[in-house]
């Protein structure tokens, strides 16, 4: 008996603490996430630089549950995904074939970082030809597992 007068049994605390762990650990039904990385570029080898955000949409497939797969392009270029479901961001992707696609951020140093920018205002930035700025013009695919994913947004 506890101080409290009532016996905790062994079976009732087990299954506490596996939804304790379970808990923890998170419910977000991704499974494994493959970790994808690699360099944004134009069709001339330029990097795109920072200010633009990839966008991996599901090809033919969906998702157990809904999902936001992205990576912020650094100055560098280079870029690592991330998946984000419900309030939950991990690095990395599900398995998959996805559809390749980008946008334009509002340029880095402001206030307002991550909000959807029209691509004329990011001076200095590489010009990407328009159909990979829509998912249901990108003819660009990926399939994850694999990589690294240099892609080139050119003309």
């Amino acid at each position: 008996m506890s101080a409290r007068g009532f016996v905790v049994r062994p079976r009732v605390r087990f299954l506490v603490c596996l939804t304790a762990l379970a808990a923890l650990v998170g419910c977000s039904g991704l499974g494994t996430l493959h970790p994808v990385k690699g360099t944004a570029k134009t069709a001339d080898g330029q990097a795109l630089k920072e200010g633009w955000k990839i966008h991996f949409s599901p090809d033919g497939w969906k998702p157990a549950v809904q999902v936001d797969i992205t990576g912020k392009v650094k100055a560098s270029g280079e870029y690592e995904m991330e998946t984000t479901s419900g309030t939950s961001t991990r690095a990395g992707v599900p398995a998959g074939k996805y559809k390749v696609y980008v946008s334009t951020l509002v340029a880095a140093g402001k206030a307002d970082v991550g909000k959807l920018a029209d691509p004329s205002g990011l001076k200095g930035q590489a010009v990407i030809n328009k159909k990979y700025e829509n998912p249901a013009d990108s003819d660009m695919k990926v399939t994850v597992p694999g990589g690294p994913f240099d892609l080139s947004f050119g003309k």
